[in-house]
């Protein structure tokens, strides 16, 4: 449409030599710049629209598969259990121990930074096994870095699956296989 109004006002020029052509150039960009908010303003409602589709869609799709809100007591236990993991290398999270210090709260729970990973992994345990699923994906962008790799199983260097006592583990506590 630019192009096509850039065009006529190009050969109005040329058969307009009159104080007029700078009056219709001023209407004309005008409306050009209304054009170009009305369709930006488009552009966003459609992404906003799109967004807000695809966050729903998630939300129904993983609702019924988080699990509750933790208690204090159950987040100081993990974070108990968490040292001994740690000092042992058990995977999942113990190379956060030096990189993530301090702590976050949420709606009165507290917790150490360093335990992420642990408390997600329990609670992954918890909900593969009160939904008696089979197999468990866990996605996560952890250690694609390079730096943080405790989650895999590295054979030469090369990332070929879960990390083992992590497969071991769940398969243990909820008899499904990890991926």
């Amino acid at each position: 449409i630019k192009k096509v109004l850039s065009e006529s006002q190009i050969k109005l020029s040329k058969i307009l030599l009159t104080d007029q052509l700078d009056r219709i150039k001023r209407h004309n960009d005008t409306y050009l710049k209304k054009l170009d908010s009305e369709l930006h303003s488009i552009k966003e409602t459609d992404r906003n629209k799109t967004d807000n589709d695809t966050y729903n869609s998630l939300i129904d799709a993983i609702s019924t598969k988080i699990g509750e809100k933790p208690t204090q007591l159950s987040i100081n236990n993990i974070e108990a259990e968490g040292k001994t993991r740690y000092e042992n290398k058990i995977a999942p999270g113990y190379n956060d121990e030096k990189n993530k210090v301090g702590s976050r709260s949420f709606d009165g729970i507290e917790y150490q930074r360093k335990y992420g990973d642990l408390l997600i992994w329990k609670d992954i345990i918890l909900k593969a096994k009160e939904l008696k699923k089979k197999r468990v994906i866990f996605v996560t962008d952890d250690g694609t870095s390079g730096k943080k790799d405790d989650l895999f199983y590295k054979i030469d260097g090369n990332k070929i699956g879960p990390a083992i006592e992590m497969m071991d583990e769940l398969y243990k506590d909820s008899n499904a296989d990890l991926y």
